[in-house]
């Protein structure tokens, strides 16, 4: 499965990850890992331009035909640089979620 993680501009929402792609499965169970870590995160409905629902996206280009994008806002980008233990606990979030969906898979 492929992740794919882009930064996008500061705008509508500067505080939230929005992820997206076609593994619906785990883009909701990384949506909720994150949310459960404290961070902001918001699933993208189709239509929205970073929605990461397109087959040709990266994020869809692995074997299964379907993976997750995660689009990070520069806020949170410039947070991370600020804070290790930050991005530690977000990389955490995302790697357990990836772990129990794709566990026996």
């Amino acid at each position: 499965v492929v992740i794919g993680v882009h930064g996008r501009k500061n705008g509508e929402d500067d505080a939230s990850t929005w992820v997206g792609g076609l593994h619906e499965p785990l883009r909701d169970a990384i949506c909720e890992a994150l949310l459960v870590g404290g961070f902001h995160a918001r699933t993208v409905g189709d239509g929205h331009r970073l929605s990461g629902r397109d087959p040709g996206n990266i994020c869809n280009r692995g074997r299964l035909g379907a993976g997750v994008q995660l689009e990070l806002p520069r806020a949170l980008r410039i947070g991370f640089a600020k804070d290790a233990p930050k991005l530690v606990a977000f990389a955490a979030a995302v790697r357990k979620a990836l772990a129990t969906q794709m566990d026996g898979a």
